[in-house]
C-alpha cells in the first residue's frame, strides 16, 4: 500500500517511510506476506531517495515537471482532466460516494436524534411522576389515591416512596 502525502506524517524529514508487518510482542517475528506500507512525503528534507522519485514527489507538490517522466505524467493528467468521457464516470462515482456517505451520516444522526428524544421524554415523564408521587405523599394522600392519579404500578410506587 502506497500513501503519497503532501505533509510529513511522521515529522522526521524523510521522503520515504516503509513499514512491514511484524508481531507486536516479538518484533523479530515477521508475517512474511511481503506486504508493505510505504509513505511518500513531498515535504521531505533528507537526501534519502533516488532523483527520479524526488522529481516525482516535487511534481506532486508543485505541479511542475522536472524530467521526461514527470512531463509525460503531466501531459496525461492534462488529458484526463479535459476528457469529458473519462471525467464524467469518475465525477459520478465521487458524487455517488459523497451522496451515500451523506445519506448514511444523516440516517445515523436522525436515528440518534430520535433515540435521544425518546430517552429524554422517558426521563422527563419519570421525573414528573416521581415529583407528583412525592408531593402527594407529602400532602398525606393514600397509596391508592397516588396509584390512581399517576397510573403507576404498586412496584413502581414502592421504588419511589421507599428507595433502596
Amino acid at each position: 500500500v502506497i500513501f503519497i502525502c503532501t505533509f510529513d506524517p511522521f515529522k522526521q524529514g524523510r521522503h520515504l517511510y516503509s513499514f512491514e508487518n511484524r508481531c507486536v510482542q516479538d518484533t523479530e517475528l515477521r508475517l512474511k506476506d511481503e506486504s508493505m506500507k510505504v509513505f511518500l512525503n513531498t515535504k521531505g528534507t533528507m537526501d534519502d531517495i533516488p532523483r527520479p522519485l524526488k522529481l516525482f514527489l516535487d511534481y506532486i507538490e508543485t505541479g511542475e515537471a522536472g524530467d521526461e517522466y514527470t512531463k509525460e505524467l503531466h501531459q496525461a493528467v492534462v488529458e484526463v482532466r479535459t476528457d469529458d468521457k473519462w471525467r464524467e464516470p469518475i465525477m459520478t462515482w465521487e458524487m455517488l460516494k459523497n451522496d451515500v456517505a451523506y445519506a448514511a451520516r444523516n440516517e445515523g444522526l436522525e436515528e440518534g436524534r430520535a433515540e435521544g428524544i425518546i430517552e429524554g421524554e422517558k426521563k422527563g415523564a419519570t421525573k414528573e411522576k416521581t415529583e407528583t408521587v412525592l408531593r402527594m405523599q407529602k400532602a398525606g394522600k393514600s397509596v391508592e389515591d397516588i396509584l390512581i392519579a399517576t397510573g403507576m404500578t404498586e412496584e413502581e410506587l414502592r421504588s419511589i416512596m421507599n428507595p433502596v
